[in-house]
Parts: C-alpha cells; structure tokens; sequence
C-alpha cells in the first residue's frame, strides 16, 4: 500500500466513515489501488462484515472489468463485484409492484410524447413510424395487469412480455432511492462499503441518488468514487460530480502515470489542461522517451488501408521498433465500429445488421440466439469440416443436432451421414453464409434461429429496409470468411478497436485514426477539435452556457486514446484542409512541426 492507498483505508473505516473521490489519472494504478485497500478490508473487518452478514459491494463499467477484479480479489466472499446493471437489477428485482407503478407513468408519458409527434409529423412516412412505435408502447402499458415478475439480462437485450431494459433498470433504482427509504436501507443494510469504478460515466441519476443516500446516513455508508473526469467519454455521465460532492467528502488523487512513455504523458497532459480546467497534469514514471508521430491526410484519399499501412511501416523505422510492421502487434483504434469491419473485412456481414439497434447490440456484445448459434454452433461446426476434425464435428451434431436424437438416428443414420457428407463440399471460406446455411435448414442439421430462417426465407414484396427480416437477408449473403473475421474482431483477437472501447486498456503500439467523414457521427468531431471544421450555433450556444459540448468531448476521448500507448503513437488524420490542420496542431503545442508527416494522393 502507498500513501494513498493508506489515506482511502482511513476513509473509510474511520468512525465515522468518510466518502471520497479519488482523481485517477491514465495509467496512475487506479485499480491497484483499489484492490489494495479491498484486500485490507478484507484482512482487518472481513471477520466482522461476514458476522453480520454484509459485504463490501464494487460496482465496475465493463463485464471484462468485474471478472479482472473478481480475479485479482480470488473471488473471496467478502465482496461483490458486478455491473451497474447487474447492482441495480439485484436491489429493484423483488419489487413488481412498484416497478410496475414506475413503468405505468413512464409508458402513458411515452404516449403523450409520441401523439405530440404524430400530430407535428410533417410527412407520412414519420407519422406512420411514430403511430408503429405508439401501438407497440400501447400494447406494453395494456400487458402491465397480467405481469406477475419481471426479466431482465444485463448482458443481452430481452424482448417480450415483462422485459425491462437497461436504461430501465438503472432509472428505477435512481428513483426508488430517491422517494423510498426502504432501497436506501436494503442497500447500507447489505454493502455498507460501496466503490464506484469509472464513477465518471456511471449514469447520473443513479450517482445523484447514491450521493444523496449518502448525505443521509453518512455515519453508516461510505460511498468510494473511483475516476478520472478527463476521461468522461459517455453522455449520461456526470460531467458536474467534482463540484457537486459535499464539502466534508476526500479527494485524494494519484499522479504518477506508471503506463506511458515521457513524450506520450507530455501529449496527454497538455491534451488535459486544453480540455479541463481541473485536471491534474501527470507525472511520467517510465524512463523511456517513447515517439509520438502525427501523420495528415485527404478525407478523399483512395485506399486507406493501404495507405495506414505504409504509416505503420515508416512508424517502424521512425521508432526503430520492427513489431509495427506487422499489423497484429499494434492496436489500431477507429471512431465506430463500422470503420473496423471495413479495415478487417467483415462489412458486408456487419453493417447491414448494425442498422437494428438490438442487433447490433447482440454483435458487439455475442449475445442474442442468433449471434450465439452463429459462433457457437455453426462456426464452430464448419470449422470442424475444413480442419478435418471428426471428433469435434461429432460432438457438435450430437449436442445440437435433432437428428442425432437417440430415438431417430438408428432409423436414419446412413441418410444423416450422406447428408453431411454432402455438406462438406459447401463449406468453402469463399461460400455464401445464405448457401450454406440453406442446406442447414433443408437438411434439419442444426436448428437455426428464426430470425435468421426469416433471413433466409424474407418476402421480396413485402418488406421494409430496416425489417428485420430484409437485414439478416442482406447479412447472408456476405462470405463464410467474412463471419469467421466477425468472430475474431467479437473475441478481441483482431488488432482493431474503437475509441470508446479501449477505455482502461494499454497497448505498446498504439494507431488512433481520426476520421470524421468516415465515422459520420455528431458527437464527436475530431476536425472541430482541430479547428479546421468551424463550430455549429448549437456548439456555440453550449460552450458559452457552460455545458458539455463537442469540443469538451472530443477532447476528452483523444485524452482517452492517446493515453492507451505505452511506448509510441501515431495519429492518423484524415481531413479536407491539410494546410490548416498542421498549423493547428503545431500551434497548439500538442505535436511539434518534425512530429508531423503529409502524405499526398
């Protein structure tokens, strides 16, 4: 333990206990220090919180996350470790009655709004959307009666009667905090220790209750913030947390960056102070200098593939490190995840089905019938077909295939055994997903979901573009090789990630692509940033009001990016004003003049 490991200790088993924000910077060893003072509780008051029966309650951002701390604490009894969702759904799931009061006054709101929109639509296809979404919202609220639980998953989308969904699931914990003092003993009663990781994008109205319960029974709940506000990349965030804590709260902060190379901790320190008047510059830990490059290029340039691989190859020479030739050893970040399924090949099955929102949920997160069936069973099965495999491809028919049910095999195994015999001139890398998972349906060889039989099987006729039906439809006819890349990128394996999703995360060799044109989003505009895009009335309005805005950000998730490297980073650019972008960049004193590289048509 250091010194602010031992100063959190004190915190919070102080009598009374005292609640705190600690400032962790990128790199600092913030989870080291959270572990750290667990590992204390646990040594010193584990006896005592076990004999009554409580538990010190760790809430983290990410799955990934809760299984890292999970691990580090060797899954003692003594803590809980879970989501936001998975804590907010633990405390509301035994109260049906109230959530169904909650929902009731959420749903006839949603109503109102919606009428209000029918009736301002100015053109039919609006009207017809808004009245398809008021008539599903309607047959909701008349389902509320004959609800007796709820479901609810915190790692996939449910649909259906007596769902809730995520946002859902968070709003009625804020709320039930915050009218009914029951939650608020539940919750000290069960943790009275309860640390928040990444606090700065926790929802919040539900940080707002926690405080609040806080306020109220503060000699009996501590209530740890664990963050860093520079990297607030979530709009449900809590942009005003440091200023709104009550004055007795600590604010302890570690400032050492254990993670980056000196020239990289320059760049994010003056990254920091443009983007917040609060934040604490770090202090770099390593003695390594690190390399830093900025390279620009035409929004319009053809092949950018191509072309970011000849930067990876000069970056090669420039930081005389062989590993960035081979683009597997460095970590390329690209805005949405579209730009990465471009880069690795896996578009045409991706972007269609990125479209629905529930959909492409399920991708990103592998959850979902469809996409488990996908890379659970029916990959795997083709994969046991060109790997020559008749273990694997045995046990895979008899664990999922109808056929190989003992009552019908004997009957039918020579017609089973021709059928997958046949099959196995299909299973070509360059075959059609649609083809082969034809002769799937046809042959009964696995049971296929029925959104993707509907794929499969969609009326020409009768369809809109964002059905459903028409988008696994457009999905299948990508290549089995384009599902296998998918599948990689799904797992983590492929080099490639987004810049939101690599929050908490470090890699040697780091490549940030900043593409606005490309990613074709608002609320993050990396030409804005750079001051060759000029500023929206409404961004203007937002600054001037003080609001968070897309400068304040962007700026944030280019701290997030460039904080990734350990050793060496490049910016990729792409802009439609070259000339202007370099001034800019030199003249902010992020990048120096022999920092920056132009690369031409």
């Amino acid at each position: 333990m250091n010194n602010v490991d031992d100063e959190i200790y004190s915190y919070v088993t102080g009598n009374p206990p005292k609640s705190f924000l600690l400032f962790a910077g990128a790199g600092s060893g913030k989870t080291r220090t959270l572990v750290n003072v667990l590992e204390k509780i646990k040594k010193e008051h584990g006896g005592n919180l076990f004999r009554k029966g409580q538990k010190v309650k760790v809430i983290t951002f990410t799955n990934a996350a809760c299984e890292e701390i999970n691990h580090r604490l060797q899954y003692d009894y003594t803590f809980s470790v879970s989501t936001i969702h998975s804590f907010s759904w633990e405390l509301i799931k035994p109260f049906t009655k109230n959530i169904k009061e909650f929902l009731e006054k959420k749903l006839n709101n949603d109503i109102d709004n919606l009428q209000d929109k029918i009736n301002k639509a100015r053109n039919n296809n609006s009207r017809e959307n808004y009245q398809k979404d008021l008539r599903k919202i309607q047959a909701r609220l008349e389902s509320l009666e004959t609800i007796t639980s709820f479901i609810y998953s915190p790692t996939e989308v449910l649909i259906g009667k007596g769902t809730l969904n995520h946002s859902e699931v968070i709003s009625i914990l804020a709320k039930f905090m915050k009218e009914h003092s029951l939650m608020q003993d539940i919750l000290i009663s069960q943790y009275p220790i309860l640390f928040i990781d990444e606090s700065q994008d926790t929802q919040k109205e539900l940080l707002i209750s926690l405080i609040e319960t806080q306020k109220a029974n503060s000699k009996q709940f501590c209530l740890g913030l664990f963050g860093d506000l520079t990297q607030q990349i979530y709009s449900s965030g809590y942009p005003e947390l440091a200023i709104s804590l009550p004055q007795d709260w600590g604010r302890p902060y570690k400032q050492d960056n254990y993670r980056c190379s000196i020239r990289i901790v320059d760049l994010i320190n003056k990254i920091g102070k443009d983007s917040s008047e609060n934040f604490i510059p770090q202090i770099a830990r390593k003695d390594e200098k690190g390399t830093v490059r900025l390279f620009i290029l035409n929004s319009d340039i053809k092949d950018k593939r191509e072309k970011e691989q000849c930067i990876r190859e000069q970056m090669s020479l420039i930081s005389s490190d062989p590993h960035w030739n081979n683009i597997r050893n460095v970590k390329t970040l690209v805005l949405e995840h579209a730009m990465a399924a471009k880069r690795s090949g896996f578009e045409k099955f991706f972007l269609p089905l990125s479209k629905n929102n529930i959909i492409r949920d399920n991708l990103l997160q592998n959850t979902g019938a469809c996409v488990q069936f996908l890379l659970y069973q029916f990959l795997p099965l083709l994969e046991s077909i060109q790997e020559n495999n008749s273990f694997t491809l045995m046990r895979i028919l008899e664990k999922y295939s109808h056929r190989m049910d003992k009552s019908k095999i004997e009957d039918n195994f020579i017609s089973f055994k021709k059928d997958v015999e046949d099959f196995y001139s299909l299973v070509r890398d360059d075959n059609t997903l649609e083809n082969i998972l034809s002769y799937i349906y046809n042959k009964d060889i696995l049971e296929i979901p029925d959104d993707i039989k509907n794929g499969l099987n969609f009326d020409k006729q009768s369809y809109e573009i964002d059905d459903k039906d028409f988008l696994w439809n457009q999905a299948l006819k990508a290549s089995l090789d384009q599902l296998k890349k998918y599948s990689l990128y799904a797992k983590g394996i492929l080099s490639f990630g987004t810049h939101q999703g690599v929050k908490g995360l470090e890699f040697p060799r780091v490549m940030a692509i900043l593409d606005d044109s490309e990613a074709n989003g608002f609320l993050f505009k990396y030409n804005k940033l750079m001051r060759v895009e000029a500023l929206s009335d409404t961004d203007k309005k937002n600054i001037v009001s003080g609001k968070d805005n897309v400068l304040s950000r962007t700026a944030r998730l280019f701290y997030v990016i460039c904080s990734r490297a350990e050793k060496s980073l490049v910016v990729v650019a792409y802009t439609s004003d070259i000339a202007t972008l370099k001034e800019k960049a030199v003249n902010s004193g992020w990048f120096a003049e022999d920092e920056i590289e132009i690369i031409a048509e």
